[in-house]
């Protein structure tokens, strides 16, 4: 008797919790009946339907784009998803100002990233977008060549010992890689991932970073986890404050390190500037001498601001004896008095790159490899395009090569269309908007802008699931819309690193294909593939590789 009194009184909480909801969210559920979805309970909303799929989002948004088209909604609880995967309905929303403001759901991943460029919204991300942009400009990009090559060779020479061997997960060696690289180039600081795991040592980082990514979604579709009280007592939460301990301190470490190398660096420059030696301009200004005026366009001011912070000027990559290539950190601390910016607000932004600048590009090339190893005939073409280039030398690319990769860009932008590395953007819906499509989103909704569906839309591609570079040819994407291809993102909230991802995956995935013939593993193998923030393959990327031979490159004639 006593739980039936219970039940009831739960029931009866609920049921007035919905009415009262309703009764002030009228508008917001008038507007959402009239969009495609299936049909949902009060309170719980689709939950039983998401239930039903297994928790699997891309078995789900199959499933739904087969019932409803490219715009429906949904219900969890009493929050409204409207999941958008055409290209004029993601442009409405991606190419405005309005919508800039990230969803609730990113609120999963302040305890980790805090609320830097990603998660941040309103002035602070305007603020951190203004101060953060100038870090990856096109200058500084050729700087990073040496650190791109020199990880992608040893990458190949860890690799090389799985030469004949049954399959592989080819993700382990690459994440690894892209670690080094973001540390190196972005934080000034060598972490030596790709040298640890030689020694049996596994990245505790690359491992947390995994786990989080799939405690972020486990936790994102079940509601009752959302309350930190319950979820912290979970075997998954105490998972997750486990991962977070390792991954902050890692960040922290790396600050520390960086610091007290900045620090050094200033005061090495200061005495070489007061001798005499340092850069004319700061000679001058250390023996009180005038420096004569430079008129600059508004390209060269940000430019001339770049070099200040990563105290490079144009023709000073060798300044005090040793390239200084690190751009983002010492940017960040450059600028940590006069933008107001606390070890806190360092912190968050080298989580979040250190994160975004390794897993997504890693993620990327593990797709890719997998791609070329399905998908023989692209990759002969592919290596036809690198022996143009290189010949059977073993020598490094150049910025230049880069530039002449045709072939490779179309290769990696096909892989990012089947496989973008962030499948899901969410944004807040804080007014009513009228989409392409002509359906209204009612405000306080959340707009579910689904990269993973729009680049499979078969109204935009033919034959979408096929692995075909070449619709990226000029005449055949002419006529697209442009936000039928998206992965990094558009407008306002896009990407700021992609050109130093693009570069990056050049450079190794050529490494890849020039050192190794990838093939498909022996036994039957498909993806497995999962929204864990970043898009993953619970199965691996397994493949085989056959090492090519090359022939070793002449010294230059400046080398030493």
């Amino acid at each position: 008797m006593g739980l039936a009194v219970t039940v009831l009184w739960v029931v009866g909480a609920l049921a007035l919790l919905q009415l009262l909801w309703s009764l002030r969210n009228r508008r917001l559920l008038q507007l959402a009946n009239t969009l495609p979805g299936p049909r949902f309970l009060p309170v719980i909303g689709n939950f039983f339907s998401i239930l039903a799929n297994d928790f699997d989002f891309i078995k789900m948004v199959y499933a739904y784009r087969s019932r409803y088209g490219h715009l429906y909604r949904i219900w969890l609880g009493p929050a409204c998803y409207i999941n958008l995967s055409q290209a004029k309905d993601v442009e409405t929303i991606m190419s405005s100002q309005k919508f800039i403001h990230k969803s609730r759901d990113y609120a999963h991943l302040h305890p980790w990233l805090g609320t830097g460029l990603l998660t941040s919204t309103g002035s602070k991300w305007f603020h951190r977008r203004r101060i953060i942009t100038p870090t990856f400009h096109f200058r500084i990009l050729d700087r990073f060549m040496d650190s791109f090559n020199r990880n992608s060779n040893l990458m190949v020479e860890n690799m090389s010992k799985e030469d004949g061997r049954p399959a592989f997960d080819v993700h382990h060696y690459i994440s690894l890689c892209t670690l080094d690289i973001i540390c190196e180039c972005a934080m000034g600081t060598k972490v030596n991932a790709q040298v640890n795991s030689t020694k049996q040592i596994d990245s505790p980082y690359v491992k947390a970073v995994n786990s989080m990514c799939w405690l972020v979604y486990f936790r994102g579709i079940r509601p009752w986890l959302f309350v930190d009280s319950i979820f912290n007592r979970t075997a998954q939460g105490k998972l997750f404050n486990s991962n977070l301990k390792t991954l902050h301190a890692m960040s922290k470490d790396v600050i520390r390190k960086r610091k007290l190398e900045y620090v050094e660096d200033r005061r090495r420059a200061s005495a070489a500037a007061a001798q005499g030696n340092g850069p004319p301009a700061a000679s001058r200004r250390a023996k009180g001498l005038p420096t004569p005026p430079v008129t600059r366009t508004e390209s060269e001011v940000l430019e001339a601001k770049v070099d200040a912070a990563t105290g490079l000027g144009p023709d000073e990559d060798n300044v005090y004896g040793r390239k200084k290539r690190s751009a983002f950190l010492d940017h960040l601390l450059e600028l940590a008095e006069t933008e107001n910016l606390s070890d806190e607000d360092i912190r968050e932004e080298v989580d979040t790159i250190m994160f975004e600048g390794h897993d997504t590009t890693a993620a990327a090339l593990s797709f890719a490899a997998y791609s070329l190893a399905t998908n023989q005939h692209v990759q002969d073409k592919l290596f036809d395009e690198m022996q143009h280039i290189f010949g059977d030398s073993d020598r490094d690319a150049t910025y230049q090569d880069l530039a002449d990769m045709k072939y490779l860009e179309r290769v990696i932008k096909e892989t990012l269309r089947l496989y973008p590395s962030v499948p899901m953007f969410w944004r807040d819906i804080r007014e009513e908007v009228t989409l392409g499509s002509g359906f209204v989103l009612p405000a306080g909704s959340t707009a579910c802008c689904n990269m993973y569906m729009l680049g499979r839309n078969p109204d935009a591609f033919e034959d979408p699931e096929l692995f075909d570079p070449d619709r990226f040819l000029p005449d055949r994407w002419s006529g697209k819309h442009p936000f039928d291809y998206t992965p990094f993102s558009a407008g306002p909230r896009n990407c700021v690193g992609q050109k130093f991802a693009m570069l990056e995956m050049k450079v190794t995935l050529s490494k890849l294909v020039r050192n190794f013939r990838l093939l498909p593993p022996p036994q039957r193998f498909s993806l497995d593939l999962a929204v864990e923030v970043v898009l993953k393959s619970r199965s691996g990327v397994m493949l085989r590789v056959e090492k090519r031979a090359l022939k070793p490159s002449k010294p230059s004639r400046n080398s030493a």
